[in-house]
C-alpha cells in the first residue's frame, strides 16, 4: 500500500504543479552572444546562440534542482531559495519533453 501510496503523491503533485512555468528572458549581447535568464531559479547563462544558450540554461535548471534535492536542509534554509521549492519539485518529477515545454521564452533587447 505504501508504495501505491507514494506513486499517487508523485501524480497528485504532478498535477498540481502542471501549470508553473518557466519565465526564459533572452537578450542578444553586444557582441552577439545571447544571455539567457530564468527569473523563478535566479539562473543565468550566456552562449553564442539563443539555442545554446537555452541548453545550458535546462542544463543547469536539472543541476540546481538535483543540488537542492541532494542538500535540501541547506537550500531549503535560505530565505532566497525557499521559494524554488516547487519550481525544483517541478523539475524533478518532470520529462524533458515537459520541462522544455514549461519554459516561456522573451526577447529583449541589450
Amino acid at each position: 500500500m505504501e508504495q501505491r501510496t507514494n506513486v499517487n503523491v508523485m501524480k497528485m503533485l504532478q498535477i498540481f504543479l502542471e501549470q508553473l512555468t518557466f519565465d526564459v528572458s533572452l537578450v542578444r549581447e553586444d557582441d552577439g552572444s545571447v544571455t539567457g535568464g530564468i527569473e523563478e531559479l535566479d539562473l543565468f547563462a550566456n552562449a553564442e546562440s539563443e539555442e545554446e544558450c537555452l541548453k545550458l540554461l535546462f542544463e543547469d535548471m536539472k543541476e540546481y534542482a538535483k543540488d537542492f534535492y541532494d542538500d535540501f536542509d541547506l537550500w531549503s534554509s535560505a530565505p532566497n531559495r525557499k521559494k524554488h521549492i516547487p519550481y525544483v519539485i517541478k523539475i524533478l518529477l518532470s520529462s524533458d519533453e515537459r520541462l522544455l515545454g514549461a519554459m516561456r521564452c522573451r526577447h529583449g533587447r541589450n
